[in-house]
C-alpha cells in the first residue's frame, strides 16, 4: 500500500522507513512552524507492515489527529482522510494507488532513518482487527492429560484429619511436632504421610509449606504474564522470557506491543489458563484474553524450566 501526506509543502511520499517531522534540519520533513519542536513527530509503517501510524515524540505543543491530541510516544494508526496538525501546519493522510508519483519527496536525512521495531518472537498478543494474523499449526495434543506430579501436593496433609494444619511448627521453631496415630489408613495414605513428615523434618517444619507456596509453576508464570499485560508492566514481562528470547527481545519492543493492544483493543482486562501440559522441563498451555472493547482471543504458549523457574519460550495465536 502506498500513501502520501498532503500539506502546504506539497505531497510527501511515505515509504518503508520512518518519516520524522520537525524544525531540525536532520528531519526527513522539515517544517518552519514556530510551534513545532526540533523532532516533533514520526510517521512509520504500522504493526505487521499494514498501513501507517503516527507517534508524537514528546513534543512541547503536541500532535493532533482530527483535533484529538496524541499521547506522547504511543503510536496511533492512520486512516485515509485523517488530518494531522502540528501547530498551524496541517497534513492530510491519503492512501494512493500503485504507481502514483508524489510532487514532493521527503529530504534525505544525515543518518540512517529509524526502522519500526519488529515484534519479538516470544510475544504474539492478539492483533487488532485491522492487522491480519499469520496462519499457524494448532497444537497436536490438546486432549492429553498430564501424569500426576511426583511431589506431594499441598492438599495431601489437609485431606488427612489425623494431621491438622495448625499442628505444623512455624518457621524458626525447633520443636518436633507430635502427630496422633491414625486408627486405620491405607498404604497409599501412609506413604503420603511419610513424605510430608520427611519434608517437615528436612525443611525445619514450616519449610514444606513455604515450598508449596513459592515454587514456580506454568500456571503462576502465565498468571503473572496476564497481570503484566493488564498493568502495562513491560519490565516485569521481560523477566518472564526464557534466556533465548531475552537475547532477541527488548523491553521497548514489549512496551510497543502493549501500547498497540491498549490503543486498539482497550487493553487486556482478564485472562484464563487452560490445558496445561507438563513434560519434564517443558510445558504448554492455552491462554485466553478478554479485552476492554469486549473482544476475546487466545494463544498457545510454550514454557521451559530454567534454574527451577518456568519461563515463556514461544506463543502462537489461535485463529
Amino acid at each position: 500500500m502506498e500513501a502520501v501526506l498532503n500539506s502546504p509543502l506539497g505531497r510527501t511520499a511515505l515509504g518503508q522507513g520512518a518519516l520524522r517531522i520537525g524544525r531540525a534540519p536532520d528531519n526527513q520533513l522539515v517544517i518552519q512552524d514556530p510551534q513545532s519542536s526540533a523532532h516533533h513527530a514520526e510517521v512509520a509503517p504500522g504493526f505487521g507492515g499494514n498501513g501507517y501510524q503516527i507517534t508524537d515524540l514528546n513534543s512541547t505543543n503536541g500532535t493532533f489527529v482530527n483535533e484529538q491530541r496524541l499521547t506522547p510516544n504511543v503510536p496511533r494508526p492512520l486512516n485515509s482522510g485523517d488530518v494531522v496538525r502540528i501547530g498551524a501546519t496541517r497534513f492530510t493522510y491519503e492512501v494512493v494507488s500503485a504507481g502514483y508519483a508524489p510532487t514532493v519527496a521527503a529530504s534525505s536525512p544525515n543518518y540512517e532513518p529509524t526502522v519500526a521495531a519488529g515484534s519479538p518472537e516470544v510475544f504474539a498478543p492478539p492483533t487488532p482487527p485491522a492487522y491480519p494474523q499469520p496462519a499457524y499449526t494448532p497444537p497436536a495434543q490438546q486432549s492429553y492429560t498430564p501424569p500426576p506430579p511426583a511431589y506431594p501436593q499441598p492438599a495431601y496433609p489437609q485431606a488427612q484429619p489425623a494431621y491438622p494444619q495448625q499442628g505444623y511448627p512455624q518457621p524458626g521453631g525447633f520443636g518436633q511436632p507430635a502427630y496422633p496415630q491414625p486408627q486405620k489408613k491405607s498404604h497409599g495414605c501412609l506413604w503420603a504421610a511419610i513424605i510430608v513428615i520427611l519434608l517437615l523434618v528436612v525443611a525445619g517444619g514450616g519449610g514444606a509449606y513455604y515450598y508449596f507456596q513459592v515454587r514456580s509453576t506454568p500456571q503462576k508464570t502465565l498468571q503473572q504474564y496476564c497481570n503484566d499485560f493488564k498493568t502495562s508492566n513491560a519490565n516485569d514481562m521481560y523477566t518472564l522470557l526464557s534466556a533465548r528470547n531475552q537475547a532477541r527481545a527488548t523491553v521497548a519492543q514489549i512496551q510497543q506491543l502493549i501500547n498497540v493492544a491498549n490503543t486498539t483493543l482497550g487493553g487486556v482486562k482478564d485472562c484464563s489458563t487452560t490445558s496445561v501440559q507438563e513434560n519434564g522441563t517443558t510445558a504448554t498451555a492455552i491462554e485466553a484474553f478478554t479485552f476492554g472493547d469486549g473482544k476475546t482471543a487466545s494463544e498457545t504458549d510454550t514454557l521451559v524450566q530454567e534454574n527451577g523457574t518456568w519461563k515463556l519460550d514461544s506463543s502462537k495465536a489461535n485463529l
